[in-house]
């Protein structure tokens, strides 16, 4: 569409971008490091080649490659996902996955050790915008759910909702 941009990304033999080779990728955002690159993916097949960009985002995958195209890794199998969030210091990226309307677990890739971990929230949050980590990357704001989840007490902590009165 007007103003979308489309991200050539050259893997060996596997251009992604090129919808007759097979892949299509959007939503690039790279590490802090500048040394990694992780977007929204997706193979397209005879069976998926019709859908719109809810179908598709439905459908899509979290993938990371290199600078240089060479070391291309698909961490997710469809399914509704978040915005992904780096890490201030690029060593983890965070996304969240929904299930029956509503967004019950949260996925860490960490880069340096080469390891997914996948925390399930005590409570279900029904709104997520998108993640951002604390300074520190020990926590994960949920977007406009006011929820802060621990990563190293694997804890959810709701946030109260503040009641604003307009006459003060």
């Amino acid at each position: 569409g007007i103003g979308a941009a489309v991200l050539y990304v050259f893997l060996p033999s596997i251009p992604i971008g090129f919808p007759e080779r097979g892949w299509k990728a959007w939503e690039p955002n790279w590490s802090p490091a500048g040394n990694l690159i992780a977007f929204r993916c997706i193979f397209m097949s005879s069976e998926n080649w019709g859908f719109d960009s809810y179908d598709l985002d439905v459908a899509s995958n979290i993938c990371v490659t290199d600078q240089n195209g060479k070391q291309f890794r698909v961490f997710t199998s469809g399914g509704r996902l978040s915005n992904f969030s780096w890490s201030s210091d690029g060593n983890r990226l965070a996304w969240a996955h929904e299930s029956d309307l509503a967004w019950k677990s949260i996925s860490i890739w960490n880069s340096q050790e080469q390891t997914t971990e996948t925390f399930f929230l005590s409570e279900e949050i029904q709104w997520l915008y998108d993640l951002k980590w604390s300074k520190d990357g020990k926590q994960l704001y949920l977007g406009a759910s006011g929820a802060i989840f621990d990563i190293a007490k694997k804890e959810l902590f709701l946030v109260p909702r503040q009641e604003v009165d307009g006459n003060e």
